[in-house]
This record gives structure tokens, sequence and C-alpha cells, in this order.
């Protein structure tokens, strides 16, 4: 390791090194080497960097030994490619391994990103799931997990869902959290009804404030000192993923209730309703036949709404007290993506898509064999904080992964219409059809149908 910055004191910084060397002891941050780049980027004219946009390294906050992931948001927006996912699933899984035999009190991770790089797309989206899946290992064990976004910095699209998974969220009072960004939500509707270039406006929706006063988050104190100390509490708070997840789902509840929304019921009809069991209240959890195979269902031809992610949160936490070790769950992918709408910003989605993927980590914690099903479309955030946290994704063979439209695509590339549709059917980056996932590892196989015989004879052959 190299040793790179000293103690920091006063208002905190906004570079990326300098940031973490805020919030740690004097001296004591130390970066690992970076060698690892991007090997997509050179496709599209753009230059890679060594480590690929993620600096990683040990340090210590008042004493305590912390594992450090920094976002550099100078590199194409923070944006996480397929080689900063890896490497930051790999020192989270290795601060588990430290934090289980007391050599690690926690992890320090400082978000600026707009999302996943949708220049490395299947291949992005891939590793942006395994690292919310890490990232949920480290709650189930019980690890202080400090999602800090610091001065200046921001987390949108899947990199809002993974600060939001941190067990403590510390917001600067320049930074911003969400899901759909300023810009997205400006060309699904309108200049007239959002303004991404409304500094005022962006920050009431986005902003610290905002986010601190709905309790999605804790403010970050400007001076150096003061959020050393806030960290450093933090630290010494290990609590157990279910009581966690109890206080969550509390202030969840309240949250819809202030809102006037309730927790989404299923639609009553379903092709697997003359087979299965309802085991939930609200209709989306079922068992098949006498075993133990369940099935969680998609949410087709919805989005994946607050509600909707708070329903098979539940859901899944009424299987955790059912279950026996050992049953196995289908999880039904299809929707029409996350819920892209003020309200659902204001609301704080990116807290309903991080509880839904937690309460996947605490079925897996329970003994539960897992396997994401994608029987239509799997879009983005929806797909990744859900199917895509199962341990095993099978396919139908129709179904498809749609991380951008062709618009967007042709915005991104630089290509022409004809190109980017040749792109979306047979590229593995860009393709698609299901397919293509086996290219990422993250495809077991395809399915030929979906019915109660087909599900009892797949958990039977994988358990």
């Amino acid at each position: 390791m190299e040793s790179r910055v000293d103690l920091v004191n006063g208002p905190l910084p906004d570079t990326a090194i300098a940031r973490v060397a805020a919030l740690v002891d004097a001296g004591s941050i130390e970066f690992l080497p970076q060698q690892e780049q991007s090997v997509h980027l050179a496709r599209w004219g753009m230059a890679a960097r060594p480590g690929d946009g993620v600096l990683l390294g040990r340090a210590w906050v008042q004493g305590a030994p912390v594992s450090v992931i920094v976002q550099e948001g100078d590199f194409l927006g923070g944006a996480v490619g397929e080689v900063q996912a890896a490497r930051i699933v790999a020192a989270l899984e290795e601060a588990r391994a430290l934090a289980d035999s007391g050599q690690l009190a926690g992890v320090l991770f400082l978000f600026d990103s707009g999302g996943v790089r949708l220049h490395e797309a299947n291949a992005a989206l891939v590793g942006l799931a395994r690292v919310l899946k890490a990232c949920c290992a480290l709650r189930v064990a019980g690890v202080p997990l400090l999602s800090v976004l610091g001065a200046g910095t921001s987390a949108f699209g899947g990199a809002g869902v993974l600060a939001a998974c941190g067990s403590a969220v510390f917001l600067h009072e320049r930074a911003k959290l969400g899901v759909s960004g300023p810009k997205v939500l400006e060309t699904l509707l309108g200049r007239n009804r959002f303004d991404a270039g409304d500094a005022p406006g962006v920050a009431r929706l986005f902003g610290a404030a905002a986010r601190i006063a709905s309790g999605l988050a804790q403010a970050l104190p400007d001076d150096a000192v003061q959020a050393r100390d806030f960290l450093a509490q933090a630290l010494r708070q290990r609590r157990r993923l279910r009581d966690a997840l109890d206080a969550t789902q509390a202030d969840l509840v309240v949250r819809l209730t202030s809102a006037r929304r309730a927790p989404a019921r299923a639609e009553a009809s379903w092709p697997l309703a003359g087979t299965a069991t309802p085991c939930d209240a609200l209709g989306w959890l079922w068992r098949i036949g006498a075993g133990e195979v369940y099935v969680l269902r998609a949410v087709a031809p919805a989005a994946l709404a607050p509600e909707t992610a708070f329903a098979l949160g539940l859901a899944l936490r009424d299987l955790v007290r059912q279950a026996p070790s050992g049953a196995t769950l289908f999880v039904l992918e299809d929707s029409a993506g996350h819920e892209a709408t003020l309200e659902a910003e204001a609301l704080g989605l990116t807290h309903f898509l991080a509880w839904l993927a937690l309460c996947h980590a605490e079925v897996r914690a329970r003994g539960v064999s897992t396997i994401g099903l994608l029987t239509g479309c799997g879009i983005s955030a929806a797909f990744f904080a859900n199917a895509l946290q199962a341990e095993a994704l099978l396919a139908l063979p129709e179904a498809r992964v749609k991380l951008m439209e062709a618009r967007a695509m042709e915005r991104v590339t630089g290509l022409s219409r004809r190109e980017i549709e040749a792109l979306l059917e047979n590229d593995p980056v860009f393709g698609q059809p299901a397919r293509h996932l086996r290219t990422w590892k993250a495809l077991a196989g395809e399915l030929d149908r979906v019915d109660a015989q087909r599900l009892t004879e797949l958990a039977a052959a994988m358990s």
C-alpha cells in the first residue's frame, strides 16, 4: 500500500482523495495499487483509467480500523463499470472476512456516481448487482457500512440504491441522492414539469436537507473534526439485520402513510393462481403444492413503485418467518422498470429499493435457495434490486434486459439507429435478449415454461 495524504481539518474538501483524508486519522490512509482498467472504453475512443474510477484502501477513524472505498466522480461521472464493480466487491468481501476476525470496525464508502456505466451496459449492470449483494452480505454480518456523500457529490441510479443500503447514510449539505437523476426526469417528464438546470428545484427534490428531513439520512458536518466524531460513533453501532429491517419497516410505513400511499396489493388473477396458495396478505408470495417451493410474483405491467417495493419486501419477510432452511424461492422478474416520477423521488425510492434488496439478503441468510426467473423485461434498478439479487438467474427465451432505449444509446454512443438496432440484438454488451447475460456469468440457463410442475422440478434439481 502507498500512503497518500495526511490529516485535514476545517471545512470538508471536494476532491476524491482529500474527501477521505478529511474523515480519517492523520496519516492513516493507505491506498491499494490501481492496475486494473476497463477493456470496454477503447471501443468508443475513450481513455481508461487505472483502478477504473475507484480508490480502495485502509485507514483508521479515531483508532478504529476501516476499509475505505472512494469513487472518483471526475472519471465518467463516477459511473460504475465492470472493473470498478469487481474491485468494490473484492474489497467488501475482504472487509467482511476481516470484520469477522475482529480486525476491522467497518467500511467507509464515499460515493460520487451517476449509477451504472452506460458504455458497458450489461457488464456494468451485472457488476452493480453484485456490489449490492456484497453490501447486503456485509449488513447480514452486522458489519457497519457507512455511506458518505461529501461536499458536491451525488449518488443516482444504482449507486443511489447502494448508498441507501448502508447501516448509516451521511450527507453533506451540498450532496444529492436519488434514483432517477435530474436529467433523466427532465427527459421523461418535460422541462415544464422538472428543469434539471434549476439548482434550487433540484436541491429541493434530491438535496441533503430534503433527505435528512424525511429521515433518509443524517447530516455530515462540514467541519472535519465533527465529521470524524460522527463516523466514529456510527462505527460503534453494530445491529442485527433483523432489527435494522424492523426499524426501517416502521419508517417506510410512516413515509407511505404521510404520502397517502399504501403497500401495493397484487392483482388477484395470475397464471399460477390455480396451482398455488397465497402466503401473504397482499398476494405477492405464493406456495406451490404441499412442498417448500415459493414464488414471489412479478410486478408487470406496472413499474416498481415505492409501495410495490415495500410490499415485495414484506412478502419476503413473511417468507423468512414461514419457510424452513432448504426451501426454494423463485423470484419472477418482469416490470416496466422503477417508477420515474417526482413523487417517487420525493418519497425516497432509493430506500425502498435498498429495503427490497436487504429483504432478499435476509431470505438468503435464512438458508432459502433463491432463483430469479426473468419472464419478461428486466429493467435497470428494478431488475438489479430484485431478481438479480437471487443466487441464480434463469430466463424464458423471449425475455429481455433493457438498460437503455435506442434514443439514449444514440446519445451515448454516437451511432446511427440502424447500428444501434443491431447492437440491441446481437452485441454481448448492449444486447437485450437475456441470453447475452451468459457472457457475464449472470445467466444459469433458459427455461421453457413457468408452471407449477416445472418450478417444482427445478427446485428439486437445484437443491
